[in-house]
């Protein structure tokens, strides 16, 4: 927020670029999207977007990193800075970024992880930090007995973790857009994922 008497500040072009790649890519995919067509959206001579991005490919990296910021920042708001963890509340957290923000969402979530040389490692690099993380929120465990338990104890609970991180990408790959889940109750599914979500951390809570 400025300060008072101060105007707000105004989005550099490279950012606005970003978002109307954003839009565009989430609307047209990969394939079907061109610069000329982000340029469009931006309301930009085409070389206004070369100023700022070499090709395609990096645009579109640059957009799927702005969206995974995105999500970072809801899920760092949503975690309380001090007492207990609240997994519940970050599951609630990201379903209603998902439910606020459509085009982002739908980038995040339809657009093929592979689409450029490194879209993959940028997504598994975001999978991999919020796996690791989710570990903060179960109850402290006992100490291992030896190096061979824990290593077992921390295989199982990342196998855990990262089965409830893929069921909520999954969960809402179907049902955003014309997915075979859009037709569903909206409620009954964010119910059916938590109630699915907080069992499978009650069980990774009982390996520790």
């Amino acid at each position: 927020m400025a300060r008072s008497g101060q105007p707000a500040r105004r989005p550099n072009r490279r950012e606005h670029v970003i978002r109307a790649a954003v839009t565009v890519f989430a609307r047209e995919g990969y394939q079907g999207t061109s610069i000329q067509d982000v340029a469009a959206e931006a309301d930009v001579v085409t070389t206004a977007v070369y100023y700022h991005f070499s090709s395609k490919d990096e645009l579109y990296e640059a957009a799927l990193e702005s969206v995974f910021r995105q999500l970072d920042e809801v899920v760092e708001e949503a975690r309380e800075p001090e007492g207990e963890l609240s997994f519940s509340r970050v599951m609630g957290a990201v379903w209603d970024w998902v439910e606020n923000n459509p085009e982002p969402a739908k980038l995040l979530y339809h657009q093929l992880p592979g689409a450029t040389a490194n879209s993959l490692q940028i997504r598994q690099e975001f999978e991999r930090r919020h796996i690791e993380r989710m570990v903060d929120y179960l109850k402290a465990p006992s100490a291992p007995s030896n190096r061979r338990d824990a290593a077992l104890r921390w295989t199982t609970l990342s196998l855990i973790m990262r089965s409830v991180f893929a069921l909520g990408t999954n969960m809402h790959s179907l049902r955003l857009g014309d997915g075979p889940l859009a037709g569903h109750s909206e409620a009954a599914l964010r119910k059916a994922y938590e109630e699915v979500s907080l069992s499978m951390m009650a069980a990774a809570e009982e390996r520790s």
